[in-house]
Order: C-alpha cells, then structure tokens, then sequence
C-alpha cells in the first residue's frame, strides 16, 4: 500500500468518525473518485498492453514476411498498425482523463481534511504550532531613527542566521 492510499484510507477513517451527512457525503465522494481513477488506471494499462502486442506483431511480420518493406499492403500489416496507432491515441486520452481523475481525487481529499480541521476547531481542539526553526530567528532590536523625509517609520527587523549545532565528535577509544 502506497503512503497515498494510506493517507486516504486514515482520512476516511477519520470522516467516518463523526456521522454527520456532510460527513456522509464526502466520504461518498471520496470513494467514487478513487474508483474512477482506478477504472481509468486500468483502461491505460489495457491499452498500452494491446498497443505493446500491436508493435510486437509488426515486428514478427517484419521478420517473417519477405517482401515486407516493399508492400505494406498486406492484411495483416495494416491490421496491426491501425490496432497500434488506435492504442496509442487510446493510451494519450486515457492518461489525460487519469490526471483529471487524480485532481479530482486530491480536491476530495483537501475538502476532507478541512472538513475534519474545522471539525476539529469546533470542538475546540487547537492545532499544534510549528516550531521555529533553529537556523533562523527574527531580531526585534529597535533601529536607529529614520533620517530624512522619505525615511520609513517602520519598526527595525533583521532576519539572522546561526550556523547549525553539530554534536561534538568522539575520536574513538
């Protein structure tokens, strides 16, 4: 299972927590959307195996038939390349309703979590605040007074830097 569908499968879980009908619904949403994209997932890979097998059969009339670069009017010849040109189009129109399909997913998905996060606000729950990075922290120390007209009023900040904190290295024993 891939993190994606692990990332789906918890959020569902989440959705399902609280049974609300918006809940419901989005859940719905979710699951139908992700079906899709697994039916249109598999349309390609059908395709692009009859259009793999189309080549492959090109190839072996190439070998066997001996005047094959002289008449390509051959039945079988133009059987095969019409069934590969078609699976390649097939294949190119597959992958752009797959992509369509994956947003589609993504969007329910970040309708899913937001729901959940404003559930989560109005129950009061807080959400964990980031921690500040060590490498950077403002200064708030009071610039010297502007000069001039066109000087700004506004306060003094300077972002600093600090040189990562390594552990001391031991030198073996």
């Amino acid at each position: 299972m891939s993190e994606r569908q692990k990332q789906s499968e918890f959020l569902k879980a989440l959705i399902l927590e609280t049974d609300t009908e918006e809940h419901r619904r989005l859940r719905e949403k979710i699951i139908e959307a992700e079906r899709d994209e697994r039916c249109v997932n598999r349309a390609m890979r059908i395709v692009a195996v009859v259009a793999v097998l189309a080549v492959c059969g090109i190839g072996y009339l190439a070998v066997l038939l001996p005047d094959f670069f002289e008449e390509s009017s051959h039945i079988l010849i133009r059987s095969c390349c019409a069934l590969a040109l078609g699976s390649l189009i097939c294949f190119f129109v597959f992958l752009g309703l797959w992509i369509w399909h994956r947003a589609l997913v993504n969007r329910a998905l970040e309708e899913g979590r937001r729901c959940i996060l404003a559930e989560h606000d109005r129950a009061g729950g807080t959400r964990p605040r980031p921690e500040p990075s060590p490498l950077l922290s403002v200064d708030h120390t009071p610039a010297p007074p502007p000069r001039g007209p066109t000087a700004s009023a506004r306060p003094h900040q300077a972002i600093v830097t600090r040189p990562p904190v390594t552990a001391p290295h031991s030198l073996g024993s």
